[in-house]
């Protein structure tokens, strides 16, 4: 998995390998496999982790996932448990569960058991909802498929309000939530990963020797707007990224 970045409040992080945010902090793992936890406000939490591996990284409450030829789940306080199980993607939250897609289908951490049978490429949730990537694009609510479309994607985000789902594979899709489609874009050049803030959709494009971001703006379903926390782009294919300024 190539370079993340993080656009906290303007702020970016190309020497991140991948980053994630929960409850007030942010957590970036860095190239020499070590995570460091920060507050909103850019405060360093002053422990950091060191890691085996460069993986998928999860935020939780009570410490953190990183997952890659395996899972591991590091607490606060440097306890670590590990698990068997290999990510093809980031794990996510979702009813009460830790998800992961993996080569045999998408796997509760839980119990290490395949419970969706579909080899995904990305996951996403929001509420009660959960996104797949996939050779089909799926949306679920629980453990059942509501919605199945004919499209092969690789990245998978939600909006900040829940309310649409945006798919990347050669070009982006965007549906809200009843699955109807809202949105349909094609790209120049290669699309790599998307992102949400709230004011649209962010499209990280490898275009050769460069790497750039394109802002899609999509009206949210609110009139009145509260100031995006954070944008999260992850794996975009270049090293030495210069600083973009993310919109606040």
């Amino acid at each position: 998995m190539p370079n993340s970045l993080l656009l906290p409040l303007g702020m970016t992080f190309p020497q991140a390998f991948d980053v994630s945010y929960c409850c007030g902090r942010y957590a970036l793992l860095l190239y020499n496999r070590t995570v460091v936890l920060f507050w909103e406000d850019g405060t360093l939490i002053r422990r950091r982790f060191e890691v085996p591996e460069l993986g998928y990284l999860l935020l939780m409450r009570n410490g953190f996932w990183v997952c890659g030829s395996s899972c591991r789940f590091y607490t606060c306080s440097g306890e670590v448990e590990s698990m068997p199980v290999k990510a093809l993607g980031r794990p996510v939250a979702y009813e009460g569960r830790v998800l992961v897609p993996t080569p045999n289908g998408v796997v509760s951490l839980s119990s290490t058991r395949v419970i969706i049978p579909i080899k995904a490429k990305a996951l996403a949730s929001c509420n009660k909802m959960l996104s797949v990537s996939s050779e089909k694009s799926y949306l679920l609510e629980g453990n059942n498929i509501v919605r199945v479309k004919d499209f092969s994607s690789f990245d998978t985000a939600f909006s900040p309000y829940c309310d649409k789902v945006a798919f990347l594979g050669k070009e982006l899709r965007v549906y809200d939530s009843s699955g109807k489609l809202v949105l349909k874009k094609s790209f120049k050049c290669a699309p790599n990963s998307i992102g949400w803030n709230y004011y649209g959709l962010w499209v990280a494009l490898n275009c050769g020797e460069e790497a750039r971001l394109v802002e899609i703006p999509i009206p949210p379903p609110l009139s009145t707007l509260p100031q995006a926390p954070f944008i999260i782009l992850g794996r975009l294919p270049l090293p030495g990224i210069e600083a973009w300024q993310g919109r606040r």
